[in-house]
């Protein structure tokens, strides 16, 4: 046994031997390591953004950058710090956005990067994050960024929507004049027909409409009329299109509603005028920015009196002298010289599953002219539930047609809080949301939901929990529906229409209950860069550098007073920078200084205080030792991270 023993204490010890000797590295990895460890994902990112110079390298207003985010997470549980380098040739095209100063231990943060390229096509950089400790990897995001091709100022675009509603046109410079008409169909006087129109922006900076309204030479509107948006623009509070490559649009929708005025001209003809900041065509007298509306009146021979019923309704006659329940007569009308006969009597829902059917039809008879009349009954199966439907009655070659809408059951109460705009007015965070709340009045009939819906937009949408189609809702109760607000970094006024359509009347197709989405703010602009330089002995009557020399300050450097330490020193401000929305306080949140190479006598790059670090401090100090031409970069922020969309060099040239 005691052999057994000390062999094993000899293996023992000769594996402990071979163990040091080979260098085994027996700590253990992932959280319990003494280092940081990140991870960055994704490992890399695609942008696409206008440049903020032209063709001659001059500043592009209202451009605004790529924001796309990067998740940074640290597997170990020691914390690290933070230092991020971008570096290849078109480095200076990204940006972090407010970088944190460090990393908990198995925390995670998104980290922003903003693309704002100075020229047209394809650029690349290399995003580097140093966790600040020796021995440890540092995470490289690959960057890849397009400058778009695009005009150097903002362009109107619109597309009228055909006739027969199939599709759009384009109507732009040169288009034939029918790809920018607004043609409607034809439309019964005092009844109605809409279409809409389609407005992007095809240039980089934002569009401004400030203006959108209806003209016509006849002196008045000729029965065309703008529904949506229901807010117009202004010079003060104009919608804004912030995307460069006409994927976000606005639509416009133009109601035709004729009027006769015994004239015995059935044509109509206006214009639907748009101006907006487009250099060529934002004062609206031509296309794209001025669009024909034109349309059709026609005149029915035969009518129908009355034109509606609703049984429910203890006071509606339904055309009867006294009331009869659930019974209506309609009276058809041949206004025309010539006789009609009634080609056909059909209901558009088939009678609403037996609740309406018709008990006298007038289908194929004819009807005499000059006043000559033929009686349709129509009968009601009364259930509690509320219903709608509609007969179409068609005569025979140009006799026209007339529609006569019918209801039954007892009638729903469909109100909204907010009743008719929801105002998301200026929120101060990217994502916003609003509760609507749907309501039924107490005592009404069951309310149907046949659909919650935001037009197509940019801004606004539905999220959960959302109200599903087909949804009822009881006299007195209610359903809510989540609205949320996606705030450009442009500002400006965004518009939405929330739609719901619900077996309410008083909300009949196609216009149904619309609610207003709105979000009103100034157009956030972005922040300019301005740097200035001042020696020491300048500061004491002008301590913030507010007058000093913004392009390259000379100083001798023995005439420059060293410190308690011997340095000399000169101050780099960027007190002068400011946001042009608000030039009186110069409202710029925080300040990145850097040095830029070659510095005179080889100085190392931390001769700047807070070097390529977003500070709040609007100055910083920059030690000069040697003489030469030392030159400083300023980029600024707003409140909103906006990054400046220039970059302003000061030099300070030191002498002997």
């Amino acid at each position: 046994m005691g052999v057994f023993l000390k062999t094993n204490h000899l293996l023992i010890a000769a594996a402990l031997t071979l163990s040091v000797v080979g260098g085994c590295k027996c700590k253990p990895t992932g959280p319990t390591d003494l280092k940081p460890d990140y991870v960055a994902a994704p490992t890399a990112l695609a942008f696409e953004a206008c440049p903020i110079k032209d063709e001659q390298m001059r500043d592009v207003k209202d451009v605004f950058p790529d924001m796309q985010k990067v998740t940074l997470s640290n597997k170990a549980k020691v914390g690290g710090g933070f230092k991020a380098a971008f570096t290849g040739n078109d480095a200076d095209a990204f940006t972090l956005v407010m970088p944190p100063a460090a990393i908990d231990s198995l925390g995670e943060v998104e980290l922003l990067v903003s693309f704002s390229p100075k020229k047209k096509g394809d650029l690349t950089a290399v995003l580097t994050i140093d966790d600040e400790t020796d021995g440890t990897d540092n995470p490289s995001i690959t960057l890849s960024g397009v400058g778009k091709t695009l005009p150097s100022q903002a362009m109107l675009e619109t597309g009228p929507q055909k006739k027969d509603k199939t599709g759009y046109t384009k109507c732009e410079e040169g288009a034939p004049l029918s790809d920018c008409t607004m043609d409607f169909p034809e439309t019964l006087f005092n009844q109605s027909s809409t279409l809409e129109l389609k407005i992007r922006n095809r240039g980089c900076p934002a569009l401004k409409l400030t203006d959108l309204h209806i003209e016509s030479s006849r002196g008045d509107s000729q029965g065309f009329e703008i529904v949506t948006p229901t807010t117009l623009p202004s010079t003060t509070a104009p919608i804004l299109l912030s995307t460069a490559d006409g994927t976000e649009e606005i639509t416009v929708t133009v109601k035709f509603s004729p009027q006769d005025d015994n004239s015995g001209d059935y044509n109509r003809d206006a214009f639907l005028v748009i101006k907006s900041n487009d250099p060529s065509y934002g004062d609206g007298f031509a296309q794209p920015a001025r669009i024909q509306l034109s349309g059709l009146a026609v005149k029915s021979d035969i009518y129908a009196t009355p034109g509606i019923c609703d049984f429910s309704n203890a006071t509606d006659l339904c055309g009867n002298t006294t009331k009869i329940d659930n019974s209506a007569k309609f009276v058809i009308t041949n206004d025309g010289n010539g006789p009609v006969t009634i080609e056909s009597v059909t209901f558009v829902n088939g009678g609403t599953g037996g609740r309406f059917s018709i008990t006298q039809n007038i289908q194929g008879q004819s009807i005499a002219a000059n006043g000559g009349t033929k009686t349709l009954t129509i009968a009601h199966n009364n259930m509690p539930l509320y219903v709608s439907d509609q007969v179409i009655i068609k005569a025979a070659g140009t006799g026209g047609s007339i529609t006569l809408q019918l209801f039954g059951g007892t009638k729903p109460c469909l109100t909204t809080d907010p009743l008719d705009t929801m105002n998301f007015n200026n929120p101060a965070t990217e994502l916003s949301a609003q509760t609507l709340t749907i309501k039924n009045g107490a005592g009404c009939g069951t309310l149907i939901l046949s659909s919650v819906s935001i037009d197509a937009q940019p801004f606004f949408s539905l999220i959960d929990p959302r109200v599903a189609a087909g949804t009822q809702i009881a006299g007195g109760g209610q359903a809510e529906a989540t609205i949320q607000y996606r705030r450009p970094t442009s500002g400006g006024m965004q518009l939405g229409t929330l739609r719901i359509v619900s077996n309410d009347p008083d909300f009949a197709a196609p216009a149904n209950k619309l609610v207003q989405l709105l979000s009103q703010s100034p157009l956030d602009q972005i922040p300019v860069a301005a740097a200035s330089a001042c020696a020491p002995a300048t500061l004491l009557n002008d301590p913030n550098c507010m007058n000093g020399p913004a392009s390259t300050l000379s100083v001798n450097l023995s005439t420059i007073t060293p410190d308690g330490q011997g340095k000399k020193f000169i101050t780099i401000s960027g007190i002068n920078s400011y946001d042009p929305d608000m030039p009186t306080n110069k409202a710029v949140a925080s300040y990145k200084f850097k040095m830029l190479t070659p510095i005179p006598g080889n100085a190392p790059n931390t001769i700047l205080e807070s070097n390529d670090t977003f500070i709040t401090a609007s100055k910083v100090k920059m030690e000069i030792s040697a003489t030469g031409l030392y030159r400083v970069q300023l980029q600024v922020k707003d409140d909103r991270m906006q990054l400046s969309s220039n970059s302003a060099v000061i030099g300070v040239n030191v002498y002997p």
